[in-house]
């Protein structure tokens, strides 16, 4: 089973360079030699053998014996209307496992449903008139924005293709369609804190420098402020802390952050990086839960490792919500926002807790 899930792993990410490859280049275009795309996608012979049989089945490339492997000719594999989802991911959707792979999955399958065809393209490193170029090379009608963090993106390419939408944008202008995060995240963790008698209240962000390339993490931050405030809840400074996604320096921060005399009763902290939390709290002598509550958020997985109290963003649920508003869309065009569904998946962290 390992073994296969190491092959798998090496056949996607194959995939995903390939199709990537084929949407830079001209229909026509001589491709780099065999030697060369193997040692591109890190695939075995065997596995990138595999990878150009489904391509050429599929007439994405025509394969001329003692020639090279060519683009095809888009008319010859291209009948359905093109939409393509285009995500930001450095390391590549293959080796990601969590809450961006499910929720671009999702978004392909309503996609596909609807009788289009389906290209996920990763824009990592890729400038917004490099991908307008690529677009209209490939005809597509239809582009889903996925996480982008600039509003460039989407100007340039809702002038270029016919249709354009985004899904969980992170720069705060709304200009096509769109599923934006809830507001109401940290509304929703505080008042199931202040119901279970906690009043202590520290905060782990994700907020950067620059406000536009955390619009989200701002505004839950500020909601935090506000809430905790009208509330009449004191807030030592060393309780409201910034969360670096590096492990070690995630790991660094939490040690100063427990090194304080006073610590909080409860703490909202991010949704991934669950195991450094619990291995430097447990480290510390402090149980999560019985010692320190926690309130997670977005993309938490259920784990009876990490039974941490969430506040979540179902990815599929939001694929979902999202396809079913663009289907009404011709019918309100004024309309253009939509926000994800929250839900509170209770964990063994926020147990209650008498008033003092």
């Amino acid at each position: 089973m390992k073994e296969y899930g190491i092959i798998r792993e090496h056949f996607d990410a194959g995939c995903e360079y390939m199709h990537n490859l084929l949407l830079q280049t001209s229909p026509g275009t001589r491709l780099p030699g065999i030697r060369e795309l193997i040692k591109q996608t890190g695939c075995g012979r065997t596995t990138f053998s595999r990878i150009l049989s489904e391509l050429e089945k599929t007439g994405q490339i025509t394969i001329l014996p003692k020639s090279g492997i060519y683009r095809g000719r888009l008319d010859s594999y291209s009948r359905q209307k093109q939409c393509w989802i285009i995500y930001w991911h450095s390391a590549g959707l293959s080796r990601d496992a969590g809450f961006t792979r499910t929720l671009i999955q999702s978004l392909q399958k309503e996609i596909l449903q609807r009788g289009y065809e389906c290209t996920l393209v990763n824009a990592s490193g890729l400038s917004p008139e490099k991908i307008v170029i690529m677009a209209k090379k490939n005809r597509v009608h239809t582009v889903v924005l996925c996480g982008a963090r600039d509003s460039i993106f989407v100007e340039k390419l809702s002038s270029a293709v016919f249709f354009c939408a985004e899904v969980l944008p992170n720069h705060p202008l709304t200009i096509v369609p769109e599923i934006r995060d809830n507001p109401d995240m940290t509304t929703l963790q505080l008042k199931h804190l202040f119901l279970t008698g906690y009043r202590k209240i520290g905060y782990l962000h994700r907020c950067e420098h620059n406000i536009a390339l955390s619009p989200v993490q701002h505004m839950r931050l500020f909601q935090f402020y506000r809430i905790m405030a009208e509330e009449g809840n004191k807030i030592e400074p060393w309780w409201v802390c910034y969360a670096p996604t590096s492990t070690k320096e995630y790991e660094s921060m939490l040690r100063r952050f427990l090194a304080h005399s006073t610590l909080p009763e409860a703490l909202i902290v991010p949704g991934n990086g669950q195991d450094i939390l619990y291995k430097v709290l447990r480290s510390a002598g402090i149980e999560p839960g019985r010692d320190l509550a926690l309130m997670a958020c977005d993309d938490l997985p259920a784990s009876n490792d990490y039974p941490t109290t969430t506040v979540v963003n179902n990815p599929e649920y939001i694929a979902e919500k999202f396809w079913i508003f663009l289907d009404h869309f011709p019918e309100n065009p004024t309309d253009r926002t939509v926000f994800t569904d929250l839900s509170i998946r209770t964990g063994s962290t926020v147990p209650g807790k008498r008033k003092t």
